[in-house]
């Protein structure tokens, strides 16, 4: 029986065209896909859109499906649980736990996503069996991320593939989110790599992590490096010389540490200015700039800033600084490093595996707001022997030439139809 072509579906949240500001999903999705389209290979992505339907986008085929939204049954029950909420009962039960999460509005809102999560699970599944029928796949690879593979069902003639960006449990721990709507979210997140035919990680933390907690086998297989980043214009408003740490800041991606190491890194580089870009909590913002007291003044905070603009600001920083908890390869530091932008990163991320110490930067603990000080100062007066600009090499970055990164993947996909291929027919 013949092989089917050389095609492969890629399941994913999000996508450059489709969203206003495209997240790390998109990004390395399109690099994936662009590598794979240039040994040979027919990407297919599929994922939410506000307006669905199929174009081809410089030979990547992009099948939009529609969003999902929450079952229509839902107002009715949520007007009997706000009649609830209004209850001297549930108003002694939020002040007694302290806690909003009590709220019918909070509750609403999680489940609310969830529900529109799963329909949309569930139309994306859809949409991959009906063109497995038309044009069949080698494989389908989705994310546990948005559980967008969980209705993309396994198949022997075309095997489901989950790229790990997380350990859910973890993610969930680190970010001391013990809601409803998470604990839901994690459970699906958990479904989707239960159900998966194989695993894969582009970074060891993430693939060691779940090697570790599931007993399966998680290689990992390194996604494309960015190549030419577009740097943009330079923001108005920033300082001439700034370390910045550009990204979502809050507790699993490290913010609080770094709020806690500044104080101690201006006892030895007193002028150090700092820029945070990205989203932030205000009460937390505002709570950090009471800790620093007049020093505050040394650090600008931008926010409502989209892709582009976080690339443009981390290749003009002296350093980027990446200290998280826990969390995949940071996509901002893999644009800066392509730059020549050093990078302070933390053990608990996948971006301390793209970090040669002493060469493109230094590796920190995680959690360590006194090593994570003595890094700041060091790059910023420079006694840290790094280059003001660097170059990226090493064995990682090879292994992420787009042309290495696309061979190495089409191998592991290989591998799995080898394992599971059996005497079927295609679709």
């Amino acid at each position: 029986m013949a092989q089917p072509a050389r095609r492969i579906a890629f399941v994913v949240p999000e996508w450059t065209t489709t969203e206003d500001d495209p997240g790390p999903q998109a990004l390395v999705t399109e690099r994936i896909c662009a590598a794979l389209l240039d040994v040979g290979w027919q990407p297919e992505v599929f994922t939410p859109s506000d307006e669905p339907g199929t174009v081809d986008e410089d030979g990547i085929v992009v099948h939009g499906v529609r969003r999902g939204t929450a079952p229509p049954g839902m107002a009715g029950a949520e007007w009997i649980e706000r009649v609830v909420d209004k209850s001297i009962l549930a108003a002694a039960l939020r002040k007694a736990t302290n806690t909003k999460n009590l709220m019918a509005s909070t509750r609403m809102k999680d489940r609310r996503a969830f529900f529109a999560l799963e329909a949309q699970a569930r139309t994306l599944g859809d949409a991959v069996e009906a063109r497995q029928q038309e044009a069949p796949f080698q494989a389908a690879i989705s994310t546990e991320e948005g559980f967008v593979g969980l209705h993309v069902p396994s198949r022997r003639s075309r095997p489901h593939i989950v790229r790990l960006t997380s350990w859910p449990h973890e993610w969930a721990a680190a970010d001391e989110d013990t809601s409803v709507g998470r604990r839901r979210l994690v459970a699906s997140q958990m479904k989707v790599i239960d159900q998966a035919q194989a695993l894969y990680a582009t970074c060891a933390v993430v693939a060691d992590k779940v090697s570790e907690s599931t007993g399966k086998v998680v290689p990992v297989v390194r996604a494309p490096a960015p190549i030419t980043p577009q740097t943009g214009e330079r923001r108005k408003g920033l300082p001439r010389r700034f370390l910045a740490s550009c990204g979502t800041l809050d507790r699993r991606h490290g913010a609080e540490t770094l709020a806690a190491a500044l104080p101690l890194a201006w006892r030895t580089a007193p002028d150090l200015q700092v820029v945070l870009a990205g989203d932030v909590d205000p009460e937390r913002m505002a709570e950090w700039q009471a800790t620093w007291g007049d020093d505050a003044e040394k650090v600008t905070f931008v926010e409502d800033v989209g892709g582009g603009d976080l690339v443009a600001i981390a290749a003009r920083a002296v350093a980027l600084v990446v200290p998280a908890l826990a969390d995949d390869v940071d996509e901002m530091a893999q644009h800066a490093l392509a730059v020549g932008v050093p990078v302070i990163a933390t053990r608990g991320g996948g971006t301390a595996e793209l970090v040669e110490p002493g060469v493109t930067g230094s590796v920190v603990p995680t959690g360590a707001p006194a090593k994570l000080a003595d890094a700041l100062a060091a790059a910023w007066t420079g006694r840290w022997g790094v280059p003001d600009r660097v170059r990226w090499s090493g064995p990682v970055r090879d292994a992420m030439e787009p042309v290495v990164a696309a061979n190495a993947l089409l191998a592991f996909i290989a591998q799995v139809r080898d394992d599971w291929t059996e005497p079927a027919p295609q679709g």
